[in-house]
């Protein structure tokens, strides 16, 4: 997975979330208990601009 969000990645990777939607991290991690592998990283928006553009227009 990748996001351009810093915050995203923290709050996936560490145990903590504080924010309004630590339901949804909480149901992403459940999501990812199932899976065999995964890894989450930070990437800039400008090195993701395919996926800026999708998700602006979504």
């Amino acid at each position: 997975m990748n996001t351009n969000s810093m915050k995203v990645v923290h709050a996936i990777q560490y145990t903590y979330s504080m924010d309004s939607n630590s339901a949804l991290i909480r149901r992403i991690r459940q999501l990812l208990t199932n899976a065999e592998q995964w890894h989450i990283q930070h990437i800039l928006r400008e090195d993701n601009k395919v996926v800026d553009y999708l998700a602006k227009t979504a």
